[in-house]
């Protein structure tokens, strides 16, 4: 019998979360697995997570979601066949019915199985058993992850420096081959990276099927934070902060390789200047780093006041410019990345604090059961402000 087709089936809110997670090893992508299923059982109150776990790593689930809660196969991990067989029974019995997540925790390990193994060639007695192997391999894991029908989180390995100074340039080697994981782009729609720094651990969110030519974006986990909050956070960038309508001319372009124009005092009113003018637009509103350009203050006695966004982004200029020069740094192209981490990285703040006010206002809303007005608008968002408030 068919079914009636949702368009935002997770919680009314975002579509099913497929995601490719990768990272160099030790970087937290069991942990934001972790976060995903916990999240996922407060959105749509499915407690269970189904993990395939060919890492050994079952444990970690079960000591955070609960053992009751926490199921496995009980077929050899590394059999793909095996699981497969397993899956689809325990789909006729109903056993996915509580299961909010599907962690494949990790598809490494069944690859290098994959890549090792002469079975292929020993059955047939010719061909090249590993490169044939391994895509009926990963295709079969595909396969798994489609007839379950869940959100789904698989997870593989970065090996060799990543380079993310530059989020755009990707230049590590994933456990899978690059043949493999463009044959995954029909199946997940989220691509993110772990990694850790002395800063930290963070998220890279890589690509986005619902947000085609986005810009890698990185989102830093709070002290201790275990991941616990980044699901909301990417969930949210995703798919409520919308792209800007009216971004201005050539921000994008602009980074480690092509600075903002000019050299000099021409150099920082030109990257001022487009500080300024820098916003991200979540529910037709516009954020600014540095309050809007084109905002009319008034002072309290209603006479027309001074619009303060300017100097609040020299300001912020001046701060980031004397601190890297005090480095001993020169080049205005590693200036120029600067600059743009913090405007963008104040816009996403302000944002958030919107949205956090948003899910406040109707948490507060079905705790009484009474109409609200309207959602309140964004906090510190009008002339200097946004500054003031950061």
């Amino acid at each position: 019998m068919a079914r009636q087709v949702s368009a935002l089936p997770i919680g009314g809110k975002y579509p099913k979360p497929i995601i490719h997670c990768t990272g160099r090893p030790e970087t937290g992508k069991t942990q934001l697995a972790i976060s995903f299923a916990l999240w996922l059982n407060s959105l749509t109150g499915k407690k269970k997570v189904y993990v395939w776990p060919t890492d050994g790593r079952e444990h970690e689930y079960a000591q955070v979601i609960g053992t009751e809660h926490t199921l496995a196969p009980a077929a050899n991990p590394l059999d793909v066949s095996a699981v497969q067989d397993e899956i689809n029974a325990d789909l006729r019995a109903k056993v996915f019915t509580e299961v909010g997540l599907f962690s494949v925790d990790t598809v490494t390990h069944i690859y290098r199985q994959a890549a090792t193994s002469n079975q292929l060639k020993g059955m047939t007695g010719q061909g090249s058993s590993g490169h044939a192997l391994k895509a009926v391999t990963m295709m079969n894991v595909v396969t798994i992850i489609m007839a379950v029908n869940l959100p789904a989180i698989v997870i593989t390995h970065v090996y060799d420096k990543s380079d993310h100074q530059n989020l755009q340039k990707k230049e590590e080697r994933e456990s899978i081959s690059d043949t493999e994981e463009a044959r995954w782009k029909l199946a997940y729609n989220i691509k993110l990276e772990t990694g850790k720094d002395d800063r930290g651990y963070y998220v890279v969110i890589r690509e986005c099927r619902e947000r085609p030519g986005m810009k890698p974006r990185l989102l830093r986990d709070t002290e201790g934070g275990m991941f616990r909050t980044m699901p909301q956070r990417i969930m949210r960038y995703l798919y409520e902060a919308e792209p800007p309508v009216e971004e201005p001319k050539g921000w994008a372009e602009f980074g480690l390789n092509k600075p903002f124009p000019d050299k000099g005092a021409q150099f920082r009113q030109n990257a001022v200047r487009e500080m300024i003018n820098y916003f991200q637009v979540v529910d037709e509103i516009k954020f600014y780093a540095f309050g809007d350009p084109a905002a009319q203050p008034t002072k309290k006695n209603g006479d027309p006041g001074v619009n303060g966004a300017a100097n609040h982004a020299l300001n912020a200029y001046d701060k980031i410019a004397e601190a890297y020069r005090e480095t001993g740094g020169r080049n205005l192209g590693e200036l120029t990345v600067k600059l743009k981490e913090y405007t963008e990285a104040k816009v996403q703040k302000l944002i958030e604090a919107y949205l956090d006010s948003k899910v406040q206002a109707e948490a507060s809303v079905e705790a009484t059961q009474e109409t609200l007005p309207g959602v309140p608008g964004p906090v510190g968002n009008s002339g200097g402000a946004a500054y003031a408030n950061l």
